[in-house]
C-alpha cells in the first residue's frame, strides 16, 4: 500500500478569487463504477489536500476531481469536474 495525495486550489473562473468551504472529491474512474477516494472542504484560500492509498485505487488510478457547492436549497450542485 502506498499513500498518495491530490492537492490544489479552487478559484472562481471570472476573477480568480478563492472558493472557500467548497466540497472537493477525488474519484478513481472505472469502467463500470467510479470509486470515491476521498473528500474535503476547501480552506479560506480555496486550498485542499486529499490523501488516498493505492489499495482502493490500484497503482495507476484514473483520477477525477469533482467540485460541489451548496445551492440555496442546501442541495449539492456540481460546479466542476476535471480529469
Amino acid at each position: 500500500m502506498v499513500k498518495r495525495r491530490v492537492s490544489g486550489k479552487v478559484l472562481r473562473f471570472h476573477d480568480k478569487s478563492p472558493l472557500r468551504d467548497t466540497l472537493v472529491e477525488v474519484w478513481d474512474r472505472d469502467f463500470l463504477l467510479d470509486d470515491r477516494l476521498g473528500s474535503i472542504r476547501t480552506g479560506k484560500e480555496g486550498e485542499f489536500s486529499i490523501s488516498y492509498d493505492t489499495v482502493g485505487a490500484g497503482d495507476d488510478p484514473d483520477l477525477a476531481v469533482r467540485i460541489f457547492r451548496l445551492d440555496h436549497n442546501s442541495d449539492l450542485q456540481l460546479i466542476g469536474d476535471c480529469d
